[in-house]
């Protein structure tokens, strides 16, 4: 078992022999820590190890809203919200000494009463932070093609940038975190 720290990255192309847009997210590591060495595995971590094996599908994003939100309801009556997250990353380009940007789009989907709240408040272009966990999920097109997409199941979102009242959300709570 180990711990990573780094970005998400998406990277698209197009599909030889279909002409199919494609694309797939990974990590960019950028810290690992091995948590369980392989003598050990048998016994159950504790202290802070124990307290990190339950972080390891954690994701924080600060962002940009690339749309305004989309809600909807699934058969059974949950809210679903959508989210599209735009993200930046700049660095110096060793050989050239050149800045270089590069931004990634994320998917997010909020769910349930944290669902209600943030789709009254946020709008497109507004900042925010999302907190919460990857998740991938597939299905089947009509023409019986699996797909698969990669998002980010939220379990905070704030708003920022704006300080007023009921603007900061996280499942199971809402008002203004300090």
């Amino acid at each position: 078992q180990l711990f990573l720290a780094g970005r998400l990255q998406t990277d698209s192309w197009e599909d030889e022999k279909t002409g199919e847009k494609r694309s797939k997210t990974k990590v960019v590591a950028q810290e690992m820590i091995f948590l369980d060495p392989k003598e050990k595995q048998h016994e159950r971590p504790t202290g802070i190890a124990g307290r990190t094996l339950q972080l390891l599908n954690r994701s924080d994003v600060i962002g940009n809203l690339t749309r305004d939100p989309e809600m909807r309801t699934t058969t059974s009556g949950q809210n679903v919200l959508s989210l599209g997250v735009a993200t930046n990353e700049r660095w110096k380009d060793k050989a050239t000494g050149e800045m270089k940007e590069r931004t990634e789009f994320h998917t997010v989907v909020v769910w349930g009463e944290l669902a209600k709240e943030a789709a009254q408040v946020l709008r497109k272009g507004n900042r925010v932070f999302v907190s919460g966990r990857v998740q991938t999920r597939s299905w089947e097109t009509q023409a019986g093609v699996k797909r698969y997409t990669t998002e980010m199941v939220a379990e905070t979102v704030s708003l920022l940038g704006v300080r007023a009242e009921g603007l900061d959300f996280s499942s199971g709570e809402t008002g203004v975190k300090e």
